[in-house]
């Protein structure tokens, strides 16, 4: 009995798996050059940034990790120290309190390019590479679940509104999402 390999030949399943990975990364919104980030800086050290789909619960990814690697002249992996933030247009954010190579996306990412400043741990000299991904996109069955939401008329979500990083008085807001037959429209009021 023949297998497809033997019939098709091992380079067809090759092409065909990178093929069906490639359409998948573009259902979630991850093609081209969001896969991987845009390297600068003043550093002496091999260094990368990427995005791993994930799945979860056995369905279509709807997620993934950001991961950071490094290596040494020699070829060798460096383990690195990773500040990471969040940049709409001008405006960046610090992620507190994750400083590893891997950094779990989540909703507060869409829309968002992800900034990581790595630095090879024990090794200053080798200075501070970053890199920049995104902006991120919700992916097809979160989106069309979220039009349907709004389509409906009844989105209100409470938002709160800092004017800067350390704003000590944000205001507590809500807004109310509408959708005619061709506008999706946001209006905003104070209080829950």
């Amino acid at each position: 009995m023949e297998t497809l390999r033997s019939l098709f030949g091992a380079g067809h399943f090759e092409a065909l798996g990178e093929s069906l990975r490639d359409q998948a990364s573009q259902l979630l919104g991850a093609e081209g050059p969001q896969r991987r980030g845009r390297v600068s800086g003043e550093y002496k050290f091999q260094f990368s940034l990427h995005f791993e789909p994930r799945s979860e619960h056995g369905g279509l990814c709807q997620t993934g990790v950001l991961v950071a690697s490094a290596r040494d002249a020699e070829g060798r992996p460096l383990p690195l120290t990773c500040r990471w933030r969040r940049r709409i247009g001008s405006h960046t954010v610090e992620i507190p309190g994750i400083t590893s190579s891997m950094y779990h996306a989540s909703a507060d990412d869409v829309g968002m390019q992800i900034i990581c400043l790595a630095e090879p741990e024990g090794h200053r000299q080798l200075g501070v590479a970053q890199a920049v991904i995104g902006p991120f996109e919700l992916d097809p069955i979160t989106r069309m679940s979220l039009e349907n939401i709004v389509s409906s008329g009844a989105s209100r979500f409470p938002v709160r509104h800092f004017r800067d990083q350390n704003d000590p008085h944000p205001r507590d807001l809500q807004i109310h999402v509408t959708q005619d037959d061709r506008t999706t429209r946001g209006d905003c009021t104070e209080g829950p």
